[in-house]
């Protein structure tokens, strides 16, 4: 990736976080071993699509706003970082580990949403207060995907 250089190229990234999120969650669904799994994981597909809509109206908005950086480079190349580490997580395949093991897909989606929220937080003072509160919202509805499988996993894990 390269340094961010304005909010458009941002708000293109998380919109491929969360498009990225639609194909992972969709892939676990379709291997889940169990209907809880299976309805869990197309619902926050589902949500993921609700969000890269809604960052592609941001997206439409961000052509004439420039942020401005106390340190550019720097925190260019943390932005690139955090991005990278949420990509590179969803992008793991799912038919290896997840068939086998309900708990590290539900662990790797923990780290999905978490990777999620830090990456917004850390984007949302880039944009007029405006779109920030559009931003607070996803990261309140990522929290509450991360509580979702919180319980999953701490149900499953009781059921054993």
């Amino acid at each position: 990736m390269s340094t961010f250089k304005d909010p458009s190229q941002v708000i293109e990234v998380a919109i491929r976080i969360e498009r990225e999120g639609i194909l992972f969650y969709d892939r676990l669904s379709e291997h889940a071993f169990s209907p809880v799994a299976r309805d869990v994981f197309s619902y926050l597909a589902a949500e993921e699509e609700k969000h890269a809509g809604t960052f592609r109206k941001l997206l439409e908005n961000a052509t004439d706003y420039v942020p401005k950086f106390s340190y550019p480079g720097e925190f260019g190349v943390f932005i690139d970082e955090l991005a990278s580490l949420a990509l590179d997580a969803l992008n793991q395949p799912a038919t290896v580990v997840y068939e086998k093991d309900f708990n590290a897909a539900i662990s790797l989606g923990i780290q999905v949403e978490l990777e999620s929220i830090l990456f917004y937080k850390e984007i949302c003072d880039l944009f007029p207060e405006e779109e920030r509160s559009i931003l607070k919202k996803i990261i309140e509805e990522e929290k509450c995907h991360l509580l979702e499988l919180k319980n999953v996993k701490a149900k499953n894990e009781l059921d054993k």
